[in-house]
């Protein structure tokens, strides 16, 4: 239904957030209504690790990436940042 589809993809605003910059991770963990600690519990990070994460201070590793995908339900991929 429809609930599912919207569920699934991102609205015009954050994808426009994804092009400004934005971290992939930050708009799909809001997008998906959970906190930064709700997400860092889920994937089994410290939130200190997520926060710098998000921030772009410290780049996922793949292994974390692959486990962030899997909690916000999206492809890898998806949590890839934009380039500058």
């Amino acid at each position: 239904g429809i609930a599912e589809a919207r569920a699934d993809h991102l609205s015009g605003a954050s994808v426009a957030r994804l092009l400004d910059g934005a971290s992939p991770i930050l708009v799909w963990r809001e997008h998906r209504g959970m906190t930064i600690p709700q997400l860092a519990v889920a994937a089994g990070l410290d939130v200190a690790r997520l926060v710098g994460i998000e921030e772009g201070h410290r780049p996922a590793t793949p292994e974390e990436r692959a486990v962030l995908a899997r909690v916000l339900a999206v492809d890898a991929e998806d949590l890839v940042p934009f380039p500058p």
